[in-house]
């Protein structure tokens, strides 16, 4: 690729020449030369600054940003056990604190994958909450024939 040729990351991402002076990126943020780290734009948000890191220190930052990621990862695991041992009556309840967690990890000070991590989280809320209907609900009676 020549110094002039642009890039296509996703469909919304581009770098060109001009953007590519970064000191680092990966597939989720970047560090702009004055030492701002940014996440990515995705589909849950705008690209927003998340930190400002000065250059010596970056290595040990970004570290701290993906180790911040994990935590939320782990306190979704741990939400969810609860969730899946939960009786019917508690869904609801942890549910709503699923929800926050889901509201707090979109603003996260972090790096990593929230599409994925996010779009997980709905899909298991769904699939405990279709569960815990099918528990709660009366079975079918079968009139005799």
């Amino acid at each position: 690729m020549q110094p002039n040729d642009v890039a296509v990351l996703t469909d919304k991402t581009k770098i060109t020449k001009d953007q590519g002076n970064y000191l680092f990126e990966n597939n989720f943020a970047f560090v702009t030369p004055e030492g701002e780290v940014k996440l990515k734009e995705n589909k849950l948000f705008e690209e927003r600054v998340i930190a400002t890191v000065d250059p010596d220190t970056l290595e040990d930052k970004i570290e701290a940003l993906e180790t911040a990621f994990t935590g939320l990862e782990e306190s979704f695991s741990s939400l969810f056990n609860k969730l899946s041992e939960s009786s019917g009556k508690d869904f609801d309840d942890i549910k709503s604190k699923a929800d926050q967690l889901i509201d707090d990890a979109k603003s996260a000070a972090a790096i990593g994958d929230f599409e994925s991590l996010i779009s997980s989280a709905n899909k298991k809320l769904e699939e405990i909450g279709k569960k815990k209907a099918k528990e709660e609900s009366p079975g079918k009676i079968e009139e005799p024939s």
